[in-house]
């Protein structure tokens, strides 16, 4: 018995360790009857007059539950649960410390033209890639715009803007990584692409150890309105 209640003990602790909570901050008074679709990063120029509040929403966690996506996910869930299909970055804290993360979105309810206005506001023919998420962690990536070598630090992200008519190679993990041909396109939406777990679903994928680049890395799409978000959240590589 006495076994029993301490295993009992641990899977509760651990449960806490790894948890975690959604806050409702504040809501609108207006109820929605219908799921929300979308959930699109508005731009900094978008004017939230024009759309409808719909909560402020805190995601809080520990370890893998603490990550930027992880967060974003869970926000996002309950937000579009409650007719939301948009959202503004409020505010983000980690405390090292204790490896607790947690995350602010004002969410938003707007119309077809209303969302059309928003994505017309964010930039195009650009490419973003990501490393890791912590700027504390040594862990660098590589890769190859066309032929020539980048290396980005874990925390910062890469911008590469294509010219008229221009077509680029992305390339990583060499000859058993994977390879993507982006081409230029009037009016074409932003492309976020990760060269790690991050970014990718709900959670923070593993990628090798602290100081070490993995020599087979995979390009991976991740989902643009995560990418808006991660942008203000990480630094520009030097």
């Amino acid at each position: 018995m006495r076994n029993l209640i301490l295993i009992c003990l641990l899977l509760s602790s651990a449960h806490l360790i790894f948890s975690q909570t959604t806050e409702i901050l504040q809501r609108s008074d207006k109820q929605y009857t219908k799921k929300g679709k979308d959930f699109a990063c508005l731009n900094a120029a978008t004017d939230t007059a024009a759309l409808a509040f719909v909560a402020r929403i805190k995601a809080t966690g520990k370890k893998n539950k603490g990550g930027i996506q992880s967060l974003y996910f869970t926000i996002q869930t309950k937000a579009k649960s409650m007719g939301a299909n948009a959202f503004q970055l409020q505010e983000f804290i980690r405390n090292d410390s204790t490896d607790e993360a947690s995350l602010v979105l004002d969410t938003y309810y707007g119309t077809d033209d209303a969302l059309r206005a928003n994505a017309g506001q964010h930039d195009k023919n650009i490419i973003i890639i990501f490393g890791g998420e912590k700027s504390g962690e040594t862990e660098k990536f590589s890769f190859k715009v066309n032929s020539d070598k980048k290396v980005i630090k874990s925390g910062t992200f890469f911008r590469y803007s294509l010219k008229e008519d221009e077509e680029v190679k992305i390339s990583a993990g060499g000859l058993t990584g994977s390879s993507m041909w982006f081409k230029w396109k009037e009016n074409k939406p932003a492309t976020f692409l990760t060269l790690s777990g991050f970014g990718v679903g709900g959670g923070n994928a593993p990628t090798g150890p602290a100081g070490v680049s993995s020599k087979t890395r995979q390009l991976n799409f991740v989902d643009a309105n995560l990418g808006y978000l991660l942008i203000q959240l990480l630094r520009p590589a030097e």
